[in-house]
């Protein structure tokens, strides 16, 4: 699949992907089962990835790597993530990736001098200490319990952090800690330099964990207890630590979604191989229309996930924080290439779950990216919210509310046609309020669904004019207002057969009311009313001595009136 990368990213991507092949998946196979690998062969390696050209694709130049933009090492950082050790040896994997990229964004020249050439060579090595043990800051990074609080020029530091990764070796460790304890966490923390042989850092453990069998990568439990580092060791702007982490976070979500797609990309060359060559049942298994599908969907939810990434850097490239678009990147990604190697290692059958093939290592890291820089569900929360916060609630209009009588008309009360050369005169609730009560001789404001009663005697009269004779008691009547029209019902008793051409009479009258009252208040050169009725009648059942019998009829009518105005 073409990708329309950018700069030097294509070219790159191919020299890594032919490194990857012919230097790095050899050493894996041999390593297979039997690692962790020694950290002479990963040092062996970053060599010949200098040689190659290919080492440290994001870092500067000046510290020893290529130098390339975010959106140019995608492509690269995906082909270095076909080999479990393929971002070992072009020193791109994290956390030491991440942790390079923010000293280089927020450190002062200093920082950068004493921390990022031996870094970039490899030398030295980082953590990135955030993730605290229960009753601390995981999922939700506010419950955030290490503090730094200032004595004189330094920092002391105290706090609990585990699941910092490479925390066992590190030799730096980028430290979260609440620096203002009374502002709110987002506007009082920082990220603090702090290096590992400083007194009172204590690396409790490194926790064992699923995965990472070959590079036998260790995440650290270590306490802070009394730490003292100087204030210029802040890294970044004091208190500010939140927007830090955020710039990190992004791009490195990014890089670790591009890493895990090269690893699912991977995982189906193996599938779709494995299947050309087994056969079972009398035929070989590729011909068999399940894998076949499957391994198709699988392509295309790897593409589409590539996709998402790539349109997520371009936003971050622009200056956006893009913060939607990498939390839908990383939790696409993160289960689409978990699917995908589970689909593969099923495939493979015996050989998927044994460690000749690398599926059985794939599977067992792939399913912590779905944990690690944010869980699943901190991604959707913060997604979710995002859709929740403007609701288009103008779609809602035309649905009937409990209580509400009205007819529905062709068009929805917003679709009031316009024609050519002219511009719709918007005839809004309080304008049919006034027509309406000017008709009864009654003054009042109307807005939104507010309800009106009063028109009874009024009624009452006309329909005893129209009728030629008294009704059979008092009528009840409300006006319901929205938006462009108007809902008049009218609910009264009568035991005769002319209600409904009295109601049409009725109409007639109502018409002609608004039609003046527009002409005359708007200067609306043409008006066009649209009338809908209807009805219904219900028995009226009483109680008298041994039965029940009919004694009149209900009858409910509504009546709707949208009005269409035009003027110049």
């Amino acid at each position: 699949m073409e990708y329309e990368d950018i700069g030097q990213g294509p070219a790159v991507a191919a020299e890594v992907r032919e490194f990857v092949e012919s230097e790095v998946i050899p050493v894996e196979r041999e390593f297979l089962g039997s690692g962790p690998i020694s950290s002479v062969k990963i040092d062996a390696l970053r060599e010949l990835a200098r040689e190659r050209g290919v080492y440290a694709p994001q870092v500067a130049e000046e510290f020893g790597g290529l130098g390339l933009g975010f959106r140019e090492m995608l492509p690269v950082f995906e082909e270095a993530g076909r080999s479990l050790l393929g971002p070992a040896a072009l020193r791109c994997a994290a956390p030491d990736e991440g942790n390079m990229h923010t000293i280089e964004l927020a450190g002062t020249p200093e920082q950068k001098a004493r921390w990022l050439p031996s870094l970039a060579r490899g030398e030295t090595s980082s953590g990135f200490a955030m993730t605290e043990p229960p009753g601390g800051g995981g999922s939700d990074p506010k419950m955030l319990q290490t503090t730094a609080h200032k004595d004189g020029n330094e920092w002391v530091i105290n706090g609990h952090k585990w699941w910092t990764t490479g925390g066992v070796e590190a030799d730096v460790l980028l430290t979260f800690a609440r620096t203002d304890p009374d502002a709110h966490p987002y506007e009082g923390c920082s990220v603090i330099l702090v290096p590992a042989d400083t007194a009172g850092v204590e690396v409790i453990r490194g926790i064992p964990h699923m995965g990472e069998t070959l590079l036998g990568t260790e995440h650290a439990e270590i306490r802070f207890d009394d730490v003292r580092v100087p204030v210029e060791n802040t890294l970044g702007t004091e208190h500010e630590g939140f927007s830090l982490v955020q710039q990190r976070l992004g791009p490195a979500r990014l890089t670790h979604c591009m890493r895990f797609a090269g690893m699912g990309d991977r995982a189906l060359d193996i599938a779709t191989a494995y299947l050309s060559d087994r056969e079972g049942f009398g035929e070989s298994i590729a011909d068999k229309q399940g894998p076949r599908f499957d391994i198709a969907d699988h392509r295309t939810r790897l593409h589409a996930a590539r996709t998402m990434v790539r349109h997520a850097a371009a936003q971050i490239d622009a200056g956006s924080q893009a913060r939607i678009e990498v939390a839908m990147s990383k939790t696409f990604t993160a289960n689409v290439v978990q699917q995908t190697i589970d689909s593969a290692l099923q495939y493979c059958g015996g050989n998927g779950i044994g460690r000749d093939l690398p599926l059985a290592n794939f599977y067992e890291n792939v399913r912590q990216f779905r944990i690690i820089d944010g869980a699943d569900e901190v991604h959707k929360r913060s997604i979710a919210r995002d859709a929740f916060s403007d609701p288009k609630t103008d779609e809602l209009e035309a649905v009937t509310r409990f209580g509400e009588f009205w007819h529905r008309t062709r068009y929805p009360p917003w679709s009031i046609p316009v024609r050519p050369n002219r511009r719709s005169l918007q005839v809004t609730p309080s304008v049919m309020g006034v027509s309406v009560l000017s008709w009864v001789s009654a003054n009042s404001a109307v807005s939104g669904d507010t309800e009106f009663t009063g028109l009874s005697t009024t009624l009452s009269t006309r329909l005893s004019i129209i009728l030629d004779g008294p009704v059979a008691c008092v009528p009840s009547c409300s006006v319901l207002f929205r938006d462009t029209h108007a809902i008049v019902r009218w609910r009264f008793w009568d035991s005769g057969t002319a209600v409904l051409p009295a109601i049409w009479a009725l109409c007639k009258i109502w018409i002609a009311l608004q039609s003046q009252f527009l002409h005359k208040a708007m200067g609306v050169r043409r008006t066009s009313l649209r009338l809908r009725l209807g009805s219904h009648w219900l028995w009226h059942l009483e109680r008298q001595y041994a039965g029940w019998y009919v004694d009149t009829r209900l009858w409910d009518v509504w009546l709707q009136v949208s009005v269409y105005s035009y003027i110049n």
